[in-house]
């Protein structure tokens, strides 16, 4: 019989040794669901069954979703996203969590278009994004008209 290469007793030990880790403290912080209380506490889930338990959708809040009218109909709208968004970051020091984005929601016929995003870390900063985002789209509305943008 012959003798397992060089490479395949690496591949061995490599196995054995992941064997002991639990498959999910392998994972980098964005491959995990996170968990937001409506006091914008949050944390990472450690499962599945967590997440149900949880009822991670229904108690996932939405942050502030504000209306402004003007020539148009736009919709800024803040919420938990659920999956840290810091894909650049391997260390998961900070998740990137909540996020804000404009919507044209004049005409209802068609889908939404988004015209902004902009991502945070925090609860607070989520807040404070999304006030000076509707504060911004307020001043300067006409900057996203279609033919602003090209469309």
């Amino acid at each position: 019989m012959a003798k397992p290469s060089d490479r395949d007793e690496d591949f061995r030990l490599i196995q054995e040794r992941e064997a002991k880790v639990p498959f999910q403290d392998r994972l980098p912080n964005y491959a995990y669901f996170w968990y937001c209380d409506p006091q914008g506490n949050y944390r990472r889930c450690q499962s599945l069954d967590e997440i149900s338990d949880l009822n991670w959708k229904k108690d996932s809040p939405r942050i502030k979703s504000t209306i402004i009218r003007g020539g148009r109909t736009f919709v800024v709208s803040t919420v938990f996203l659920g999956i840290d968004h810091n894909f650049y970051d391997p260390t998961g020091a900070d998740p990137i969590l909540f996020e804000t984005m404009i919507f044209d929601q004049t005409d209802a016929s068609r889908s939404f278009s988004d015209l902004y995003c902009d991502r945070y870390r925090t609860w607070l900063e989520a807040k404070l994004g999304h006030e000076s985002t509707v504060a911004h789209l307020k001043e300067n509305w006409r900057d996203y008209l279609p033919e602003k943008r090209g469309g």
